[in-house]
């Protein structure tokens, strides 16, 4: 087990060892898409920020600083804007002001006033909603928990696998803690979401990975879903065997074509590029 790997080491092993999001992408794409480069938007920023912000407190305040609230500095701009003006943010002369200060704190990551206002509230609001839980699941444990196990085991084949892991906490029954940011984190909607975005699929995957690391603890995994806009909602959810168990059927699926790209063979698009498919 390696706790404190970094995020450049761990995508690093993306060629040698096997991971959900490449069990995602053949399953819910095709292996052909693996090549397409990783996108990095202002909510992925934004999740990556909530993660730190919510498990690793103090990390979060060793690598970012609070950006500043930037004002008209020339004659014809304070004529054109009040201090204050949130206009003034979409202009030249404000985006200068942001690269220069952006440029001056080094490989600290800059957070936006209102970003930092989201991020707090969403806390809070997690914390006030059940604080029991919050203290139970979010507290006392290891964060981006990564685990690379060279022999895992499936279906009686052995190959290199690694997990990276939001929260891990280990007693008798092993918790994996996984923080979603979403639009909605009502029950309706992140079931909808698991099924989606394939969270079922990383869910199995982890658990079972979790379980070969460790014998004789059981495993669970639960899901923290934090809405990023208010009232900042948020809801506590639980892989269930039957959810567990598609997510296991879904990887199995593909674990063959995985192993494949692995071995560097063909990455091979939609089945129905090479043949008509009946839907």
């Amino acid at each position: 087990m390696i706790i404190n790997m970094s995020e450049k080491n761990y995508r690093a092993m993306d060629r040698t060892h096997i991971y959900s999001s490449l069990l995602k992408t053949i399953y819910s794409q095709s292996a052909k898409h693996l090549d397409k480069e990783r996108e990095e938007n202002d909510a992925f920023t934004f999740g990556t920020l909530a993660h730190m912000y919510i498990l690793e407190p103090e990390k979060f305040k060793e690598t970012t600083i609070l950006q500043p609230e930037f004002n008209p500095i020339s004659k014809e701009m304070k004529e054109k804007y009040k201090d204050g003006d949130a206009n003034y943010n979409r202009t030249k002369e404000c985006r200068e002001q942001k690269e220069a200060f952006e440029a001056s704190v080094g490989d600290k990551t800059v957070v936006s006033p209102s970003d930092m206002e989201k991020l707090e509230k969403m806390l809070t609001s997690i914390k006030n909603g059940n604080y029991d839980l919050y203290e139970e699941f979010l507290t006392g444990g290891k964060a981006e928990y990564t685990i690379v196990n060279d022999f895992h085991e499936h279906n009686g084949k052995k190959f290199p696998v690694k997990v990276r892991i939001d929260y891990f906490i280990f007693r008798d029954t092993i918790t994996i803690v996984d923080v979603k940011t979403t639009q909605n984190a009502s029950e309706q909607s992140f079931r909808y979401d698991i099924r989606k975005y394939g969270y079922d699929i990383q869910a199995a995957f982890y658990m079972d990975v979790v379980k070969q690391k460790f014998p004789g603890h059981s495993v669970r995994f639960l899901w923290v879903a934090i809405e990023k806009l208010p009232p900042y909602a948020f809801g506590w959810y639980e892989c269930s065997q039957e959810t567990y168990k598609y997510g296991y059927d879904k990887y199995s699926s593909v674990m063959e074509e995985a192993l494949n790209v692995l071995n560097g063979g063909v990455k091979k698009g939609y089945k129905a590029a090479y043949d008509i498919v009946a839907i």
